[in-house]
């Protein structure tokens, strides 16, 4: 017989069945840590406060160390001088060419013109037998240069011409008779398709200097000869090139 107020199937006190007062849950104690570490376990891998990989705290980067300086990049080739060379030895060619020919013009204009050729056309007025003509040019270029008066005429049959001609020279007028100085100038001749001639008969020439003072030649022709077909008085200019440095 149990005594009065025992429980049922033990005493006062008797601890559940499978283990006694305060016992810690199956698997494990009191506090304890969850499976796979202790209290306040690091993660896995590493310690609390662990470098990143591959690296303590403040690893410099890979490939140096602190403030390393970059690499210098490598030197480039030198450039060949062989077409620098070629093509000055090319352009002083070309302009040594250039200055032999200009030389060579310049020659031609001072020897190899004739002293006849009439040279450039500078003005010119028709002409009529018996009446006089005046005609004037200015001449401000450089240095000298020589101007003539010719006479253009058209004719058929032997012509014969008198008359009177001239320029003004230092401010005067100097007229000349035209028989004196009249003939065929050997650049200016031929004959043309109908059977008529055409000639320059130079009238008058001289050399004069720069000046904006205007030049005036005047004068008559009388046909003595022949039939004039048509006639013109002609100024023209001729420089050389040792009249531009006449200065």
């Amino acid at each position: 017989m149990h005594g009065q107020g025992s429980p049922p199937g033990g005493g006062f006190g008797a601890p559940p069945p499978g283990g006694g007062f305060g016992a810690p849950p199956q698997g494990g104690g009191f506090g304890a840590p969850p499976q796979g570490g202790g209290f306040g376990a690091p993660p896995q891998g590493g310690g609390f406060g662990a470098p990143p990989q591959g690296g303590g705290f403040g690893a410099p980067p890979q490939g140096g160390g602190f403030g390393a300086p970059p690499q210098s990049p490598a030197a480039p080739p030198k450039k060949s001088k062989k077409g620098l060379i070629i093509g000055c030895c090319g352009g002083c060619a070309l302009v040594l060419v250039a200055l032999c020919g200009f030389g060579g013009y310049l020659g031609y204009l001072e020897e190899g013109v004739s002293y006849s050729d009439p040279g450039e056309e500078v003005t010119s007025i028709p002409v009529t037998p018996g009446v006089p003509f005046q005609l004037s040019y200015t001449f401000d270029g450089t240095g000298y240069a020589t101007h003539r008066l010719y006479l253009e005429v058209t004719y058929q049959g032997e012509l014969a011409i008198e008359g009177e001609a001239g320029c003004e020279q230092y401010g005067q007028m100097r007229m000349e008779p035209i028989g004196q100085y009249g003939y065929i100038d050997e650049t200016r001749y031929q004959m043309n398709a109908d059977g008529s001639q055409t000639k320059w008969m130079r009238l008058s020439d001289q050399y004069d200097s720069s000046s904006s003072m205007p030049v005036s030649c005047q004068g008559t022709i009388r046909p003595t000869g022949g039939q004039i077909l048509s006639a013109r008085a002609v100024i023209t200019r001729r420089q050389r090139p040792s009249d531009w440095l006449n200065l």
